[in-house]
């Protein structure tokens, strides 16, 4: 490997060294020593601003394309400020397309260090930023990494239609993509878009903001993080985010649209994130967000396919503020897991808020997560925040998964209107914890501030959802007196009729500002609290605390001190 150096005051006859740096890639290109079979070389460019001197070839679709063998390493020069805009139009500022690793061993090739820009509205790109498609013929993997890096996309220029990142080439298993520590700014289509993903993509510590502007439509906003693996594909496909920060400032959108759309990838991972989804300026509130996360996988027999089923998703440490419509904030559409392998849907110690009181009525603001038909060998939804949310969790169809609901916060949650008294839902089990195992729901805490239903139990005629509801606390909030508040609702085809669901010591706090206490137990048949607590062995009730401040945060578990 060799480093060309590139700079503002380089020559045309120049040597490429740091000394002797050249003008333009093209010259770097004509070097003797670029050129060489099975070797990836680096560009370093010192400080600047550079635009035709980037120009590789006379390409109406790139302004810098490398091809096959030729491909390169990008950097700036240490602690200089390089920023590459674009002169005229053209479909992608960089590409490396048709990349080939004959070495047989792992190579990356990386943009280091670099400030992409669009020089005007009228000489900008329109299809995107980077390009990368490697080689089906490729002998190693090749990783593409953009790091320490800003692209920015002003308002009036093209939207991204193929999206920041891009690749649609059916690709050698295990090509990677991978954005580490930037900034990205953008105000239409897509962030990256993986189209044959058979590897890796990871987003880590990045900060991404997503502002289309006042007339942008549904086609603008569609899917900012859309990958797709290959059906009836056998390499497995991954997502993993990581430390960033994505900012989606939405317009009003169809239902059917999302922020990330994740097709086939065989494994979700997202981790210490924030995640901020925002109103448009012009939101009305009446049509918004589809999903902010939804999967399509489906590895049942009757699709003939292999490759397609989600074996791990994982939501922990994030964190996320709702300020838009309605909408899951995850959807797993399915079937999605297999079962017998090792699958995993783990939701851990995330903080999931909603800001806006406003859009919380009837219908007004989805799920926190829609799990159906997942087959997954366990569910772990363990230690959440759970604030303003209108909908919980629904799982339904996940036969004898292991489903742990566990240390959990709902505080505030459900709708300002009660239509149905079903409705909303914080836990909503149907035909789940079948065959020998139970659905165990333990030491979570109901903060009670508008209607809802705490836990909706669910049976089909063949089929029956079997619950462990043990030492979790209910507390009515003093500030909200209304009717529609239900504890459990056992609903039941012919599958159950209740009986199978254990109720053990749970707590029942501020129960005076409930005016009609339902706790039905069986059949659809409402009973009252004190009939239901037959039900709940060791249970404990107080109407006693009357400190619960009227919009006051309260503490993860309260069994002890209340509001304190």
């Amino acid at each position: 490997m060799t480093d060309f150096y590139i700079a503002k005051d380089g020559t045309s006859g120049g040597a490429g060294t740091v000394n002797d740096p050249v003008l333009t890639v093209a010259q770097v290109v004509a070097l003797s020593g670029f050129t060489q079979p099975s070797t990836a070389h680096t560009l370093i460019f010192r400080g600047g601003t550079y635009s035709t001197e980037l120009a590789l070839g006379d390409s109406p679709e790139y302004l810098l394309k490398f091809v096959g063998i030729t491909a390169c390493n990008i950097k700036a020069a240490t602690g200089e400020t390089v920023i590459f805009e674009t002169p005229y139009s053209r479909q992608y500022l960089l590409g490396y397309t048709s990349v080939t690793n004959n070495t047989g061993a792992e190579l990356t090739l990386t943009i280091d260090g670099i400030d992409f820009r669009n020089q005007s509205s009228t000489n900008d790109v329109y299809f995107g930023f980077f390009r990368f498609e490697p080689s089906t013929s490729a002998a190693g993997v090749i990783h593409f990494v953009v790091k320490n890096s800003s692209i920015v996309q002003q308002a009036g220029e093209n939207n991204l239609a193929n999206g920041v990142v891009y690749s649609a080439s059916v690709q050698p298993s295990g090509s990677n993509y991978t954005l580490d520590n930037c900034v990205i700014d953008i105000k239409a289509q897509h962030v990256i878009q993986i189209r044959a993903l058979k590897g890796d993509v990871t987003i880590k510590d990045c900060d991404i903001t997503f502002s289309p502007p006042d007339d942008a439509v549904v086609a603008d906003v569609d899917f900012p993080f859309f990958l797709q693996h290959p059906n009836n594909a056998g390499a497995n496909a991954t997502f993993k985010m990581e430390g960033t920060k994505v900012t989606y400032n939405c317009v009003e959108l169809q239902e059917g649209q999302q922020v990330f759309q994740l097709d086939y990838i065989n494994e979700v991972r997202m981790i210490d994130n924030t995640l901020i989804i925002n109103n448009h300026a012009n939101e009305n509130n009446v049509n918004s967000l589809g999903e902010v996360i939804r999967t399509y996988n489906r590895p049942d027999s009757t699709t003939n396919v292999s490759g397609r089923a989600l074996t791990h998703f994982e939501f922990s440490k994030n964190v996320v503020i709702r300020r838009d419509g309605k909408g899951d904030l995850i959807h797993l559409s399915g079937p999605q897991m297999d079962a017998g392998v090792g699958s995993k849907f783990i939701f851990n110690d995330n903080d999931i808020i909603v800001t806006n009181d406003i859009l919380r009525t009837q219908d007004a603001l989805g799920k926190v997560a829609f799990i159906d038909s997942s087959n997954s060998d366990t569910i772990h939804i363990k230690r959440n925040k759970i604030r303003n949310h209108q909908d919980g969790f629904f799982i339904r169809n996940s036969g004898e998964t292991e489903v742990l609901i566990e240390g959990n916060l709902f505080e505030n949650c459900g709708e300002n209107a009660s239509v149905n008294y079903l409705e909303p839902k914080m836990i909503e089990l149907r035909d789940v914890g079948t065959g020998t195992n139970n659905v165990h729901i333990t030491d979570n805490t109901f903060d009670i501030g508008q209607h809802q239903t705490c836990l909706y139990l669910s049976d089909n005629s063949d089929t029956t959802t079997k619950a462990i509801v043990e030492g979790n606390t209910f507390i009515k909030r003093d500030y909200h007196t209304s009717t529609g508040t239900n504890f459990c609702v056992h609903y039941s085809g012919t599958g159950g009729d209740g009986t199978q669901h254990s109720f053990v010591g749970n707590q029942y706090l501020n129960m005076e500002n409930l005016r009609t206490t339902r706790f039905v137990v069986y059949g659809g048949n409402v009973k009252t609290l004190a009939q239901g607590l037959a039900y709940d062995s060791e249970a404990r009730t107080s109407n006693a605390i009357k400190t619960l401040g009227a919009k006051s945060l309260v503490k993860p578990r309260l069994t002890k001190i209340l509001g304190t």
